[in-house]
């Protein structure tokens, strides 16, 4: 999700800020002598913002301090945090260790070997929106992302949610869409989670470089619309399911091939930092929220920072379903697509229907689309989707 800014004590940010100079002299130093810095982790915590997460400051430099503070810690468990190079941008610094596969993204051979949109070196590159996430390098090669997700009780519901569904048995269904939580690290009151890097954010399918058919982005809806309806189904709304906290394995790009993609990426849902969930037998009159979908960090946020659009039974102030808020978040985040397939652009409007009594769920909404997919040959789906801007 776009995480919003939180203050900290100004005496933390000058306390980051001094700490990125100092281990920006230390890391020049010692790498002239030829060594790599040793950190001491006493005294670490002090030096970081007490709440989650963000830092007073401009630029990225308050940012990267956080995570250059952090290195010695992450490194105790193997972990080896990619480099701030520029702007937003971070990269693994270091050829010592290549790359490997972890089986969550893809590059296609038909891209190749370089480093633009889609070739196998742009995986070498990550541009962070906030301060809460960072790439690392596994000894193995593999490459995760170490994201905040409580610090003391603040979040912790997050990290309950994450270990519902991303964890354990329930991970192992076909149809739950939750990237794996591979493990947690705890270092004085906060808990990180490890993720497997991914590939590319649904909202880019069709209105970036990808070359995708109207059938490659239809399937990937149809595999988001499933992960909702089994989050609905176990009683859990995720309240922040835009396109862009859904992650696509890689881009089949059919359009380019000339034929329909032989095998197709797997869609994953990222970010449940906003999510609820309800007890099992709770009754469908009392599974309700009211207000506006903040928590974690962006808990006392002022409602007119909120970047996110909401739909009316949202600004009412009154109890609303947030199984249809997760519904009618994926289907705005999708209003400029359209397919050019009466049938299928119906089915996508009918997901931001204002009433929400009349909105289609997840499920429903999920067989819609399989309806008019299976009546229709393969070859009919490959075309080129339009972006209305």
């Amino acid at each position: 999700m776009l995480l919003k800014l939180v203050t900290a004590a100004a005496a933390a940010t000058a306390g980051v800020v001094v700490a990125l100079r100092l281990w920006k002299d230390s890391t020049q130093r010692q790498a002239a002598e030829g060594c790599r810095p040793v950190e001491s982790l006493e005294g670490i915590r002090a030096q970081l913002p007490r709440d989650l997460w963000y830092p007073e400051g401009e630029g990225t430099e308050p940012i990267d301090a956080i995570w250059a503070l952090l290195e010695g810690v992450l490194r105790q468990h193997g972990l080896d945090v990619w480099k701030h190079r520029f702007a937003t941008c971070v990269w693994p610094g270091s050829d010592d260790q290549k790359p490997t596969c972890g089986g969550f993204g893809y590059a296609t051979s038909y891209r190749g070997r370089g480093r633009r949109q889609g070739q196998v070196g742009f995986f070498n590159r990550f541009d962070y929106t906030n301060a809460s996430s960072r790439p690392a390098r596994c000894r193995d090669g593999r490459d995760v992302i170490v994201r905040v997700i409580c610090i003391g009780n603040k979040g912790r519901t997050h990290l309950d949610i994450l270990r519902k569904v991303a964890h354990g048995q329930m991970s192992l269904f076909s149809d739950n869409h939750a990237l794996p939580l591979l493990d947690t690290i705890e270092f004085e009151d906060i808990t990180f989670g490890l993720f497997p890097m991914s590939g590319f954010s649904l909202a880019t399918t069709y209105k970036s470089w990808a070359q995708n058919s109207v059938g490659d982005v239809v399937n990937m809806i149809m595999q988001a619309l499933e992960g909702l309806a089994f989050l609905h189904r176990h009683g859990i709304a995720h309240r922040d399911a835009f396109p862009s906290n859904f992650l696509v394995q890689w881009q089949p790009e059919s359009m380019a091939l000339g034929a329909p993609c032989v095998s197709q990426p797997r869609v994953y849902l990222i970010d449940f930092e906003c999510a609820v969930a309800f007890p099992d037998g709770c009754p469908s009159e009392e599974r309700v929220c009211v207000g506006y979908p903040l928590a974690g960090s962006l808990e006392g946020c002022p409602l007119d920072e909120y970047c996110r659009g909401v739909p009316p039974e949202v600004e009412s102030g009154r109890p609303y379903d947030p199984f249809k808020l997760d519904v009618w978040q994926l289907g705005t985040g999708l209003s400029d697509l359209r397919t050019t397939i009466p049938e299928i652009d119906e089915a996508l409007l009918a997901m931001i229907n204002p009433e929400a009594a009349t909105r289609v769920t997840a499920s429903r909404a999920l067989e819609r689309l399989v309806e008019v997919l299976s009546s229709m040959p393969p070859r009919a789906l490959l075309i080129k989707p339009e972006y209305v801007r």
